[in-house]
């Protein structure tokens, strides 16, 4: 049985970005704050792999995908894997993540880890904050007040041998092959991870989808561009806004551009104001770029054309690596993968 724990000293806090590192550094001050950056919902995922080697492959992937120097990346992930293995220096390790996509991955993937590990004297915490996440106001952990985190970390639940048992569940769904291992999952109870499925269901949407061969995050890019053209990062801002929980950060997002606005028969044109790349550092840079849905772009959203059979595709989602001879699509009307061929 799980119960609410009092102390807070000597404590590890573990978040999914910088930005709230520096408010949980604010509000609990003498504490150690880690970031568990890693976009999961893009790139690989072997679940067979140790930390240190899915570490290495997830940096291989973004150096080739976004041009950054391998090893720059590589450090980043070992800096962070550094500071996690030490875990048992600290009485406690709290969890701090939200409810979007990637923060769940990440939770399932650390509570998995943490599983697997010798916990000796050190507890594994959980911040619960659903009472709060029904509230209008509202807008994600990142946004609350010192008052209000402080109130959450008094209202911490230990991890129970059920919550990691679920997310190791998921954890080797997610790095399965078949991705059908995530469809089933969410037939299974996972109250005790509230967040858990709707995030898997959300994730599947990333796949292609049966009607067009957008991805959903794709087609919110292309949607926010139907009745007139926009610059780059007001496209940005429309995307996120209709995900409700938001999770696609900016460098993945002009990554997405990059292929819709590419190849002969792109899907959107760009017209840079002050020719700029899409990407520098990591970061988008002055985003004044007009975005405009092509001819084709329009007749794809309208599922007249399949993006994919104009396309192609050779991505990695989580454990299963889409090409046009190993092809799963998203039925968003039964929820369900299927296997297709271009």
């Amino acid at each position: 049985m799980n119960y609410p724990i009092k102390s807070i000293a000597n404590i590890l806090h573990i978040t999914n970005d910088a930005a709230m590192v520096k408010n949980l550094a604010a509000s609990f001050p003498g504490n150690d704050f880690l970031a568990w950056e890693d976009a999961l919902y893009e790139g690989p995922i072997n679940t067979e792999m140790d930390l240190a080697q899915l570490s290495d492959m997830r940096a291989n992937f973004f150096s080739e995908r976004g041009g950054l120097a391998r090893e720059e990346i590589r450090q980043r992930y070992q800096t962070r894997n550094t500071q996690l293995l030490a875990y048992q220096e600290y009485a406690e390790v709290v969890l701090w993540f939200d409810k979007d996509l990637n923060s769940q991955l990440q939770l399932i993937q650390l509570i998995e880890w943490f599983s697997r590990q010798k916990m000796a004297n050190t507890i594994l915490s959980l911040i619960s904050f659903e009472t709060m996440a029904k509230e209008p106001a509202y807008f994600g952990l990142a946004m609350l007040t010192s008052h209000q985190l402080q109130t959450l970390m008094s209202k911490r639940w230990e991890v129970t041998w059920g919550q990691m048992s679920l997310c190791q569940q998921a954890w080797h769904a997610l790095g399965s092959e078949n991705p059908n291992a995530l469809v089933r999952l969410c037939d299974v109870n996972t109250a005790m991870m509230p967040y858990m499925k709707n995030a898997i269901l959300r994730f599947l949407r990333q796949f292609p989808s049966q009607a067009n061969g957008l991805s959903h995050s794709e087609f919110l890019i292309s949607h926010a561009l139907l009745r007139q053209q926009h610059e780059l990062n007001d496209v940005y801002l429309v995307m996120q806004a209709k995900e409700g929980t938001p999770f696609v950060n900016q460098a993945i997002y002009c990554s997405y551009l990059q292929n819709m606005c590419s190849g002969e028969l792109p899907m959107i044109e760009q017209q840079s104001i002050d020719n700029e790349d899409l990407l520098e550092d990591e970061v988008v840079v002055e985003l004044k770029m007009m975005l405009k849905l092509t001819d084709l772009g329009r007749q794809v959203l309208h599922n007249w054309v399949d993006w994919v059979q104009v396309r192609g595709i050779n991505r990695w989602l989580g454990g299963a690596q889409l090409s046009e001879g190993n092809l799963w699509r998203y039925d968003q009307t039964r929820r369900r993968l299927i296997k297709t061929y271009v």
